[in-house]
């Protein structure tokens, strides 16, 4: 009897480089102690893939497709179609027939909430990489028009710096372990983003040369800074060269004008997290996110791997 597979692989969040990462910039990258495990399982004498997909132990999404991966019934149509396109593209990058994974019940399961933003496509793309032993680059690259950041977050313990050298992610372990740590905080602004329009909509902007340098840079520098006033500074620098670019100004500016601190955008500027930094207690940081009701809020440590 075949014995059920199991995968597991993390969501993530970009510290610095966001945009920029997608022109050559290298980005920070952190793997989250939250993420998504799937399991696939034989079911007898079936030659269709029965799909079920829970957050936080609670049904989602549920899909029946046919031994020619054709939707005969789902609960959300497009979220099928967008899986149905993960899968053959899969089988297509191995040379397989939809046969050789019809017969099986796949069970994903998502301990975040997917507004959150932390990767509940990427940490998917890289499970079913494990499962039908495809590049999950490659698999992003041929669905997405994302960096491929998150799939490398996706399978790491470690921090990690990350780039695109001619089209070819380039992945660096990084030594970002903040002596302040204690002092940074995640925080949920609850408009998820949709990235891939971001991405489209950032991709109309002329980018200079000079600024992918600089962000460079300061991922490199914010990676070994020693104390918390030199990390904030190279995020405010950060904020200045996108909001430049985005003509934008930065959510810290907007909503957060009176804050003890820096804030800085994660991803996607608009609606995803954002980092917040102090030399304020944590009483004053929950307290001040918490009189504006913006929720939920992770301490570092509470947050990353």
């Amino acid at each position: 009897m075949v014995s059920t597979q199991e995968y597991h692989s993390n969501g993530k969040l970009l510290l610095t480089g966001e945009y920029l990462v997608l022109k050559g910039a290298k980005a920070l990258a952190l793997p989250l102690k939250y993420g998504q495990d799937m399991s696939i399982s034989p079911v007898q004498k079936s030659k269709e893939i029965l799909w079920r997909t829970y957050v936080k132990n609670r049904l989602w999404f549920e899909a029946t497709f046919d031994q020619e991966l054709n939707i005969i019934d789902t609960t959300l149509t497009i979220v099928a179609r967008k899986l149905q396109k993960i899968l053959r593209t899969s089988l297509e990058l191995n040379g397989l027939k939809a046969q050789a994974i019809t017969g099986n019940q796949v069970t994903s399961n998502i301990n975040f909430d997917i507004e959150w933003g932390f990767g509940s496509s990427s940490s998917l793309l890289s499970n079913i990489g494990y499962w039908l032993k495809v590049s999950p680059f490659q698999l992003q690259f041929e669905t997405s028009n994302g960096s491929g950041y998150d799939i490398a977050a996706a399978r790491s313990e470690k921090p990690i710096v990350y780039s695109l050298k001619a089209e070819k992610p380039v992945i660096k372990e990084a030594a970002f372990n903040p002596s302040f740590k204690e002092h940074i905080y995640f925080v949920y602004l609850g408009k998820k983003q949709r990235s891939e329009e971001s991405v489209a909509r950032f991709n109309q902007n002329h980018i200079s040369r000079q600024a992918v340098e600089e962000v460079s840079e300061i991922t490199e520098k914010a990676i070994h800074a020693s104390s918390l006033k030199e990390f904030n500074d190279l995020l405010i620098r950060h904020n200045d060269i996108l909001s430049e670019i985005l003509n934008q100004q930065a959510p810290g500016k907007v909503f957060f004008n009176d804050f003890e601190g820096v804030i800085k955008p994660l991803g996607a500027w608009g609606g995803d997290f954002i980092m917040a930094t102090s030399h304020e207690g944590a009483d004053y940081v929950r307290g001040y996110f918490s009189d504006k009701n913006y929720s939920p809020l992770f301490s570092y440590k509470e947050l990353v791997k």
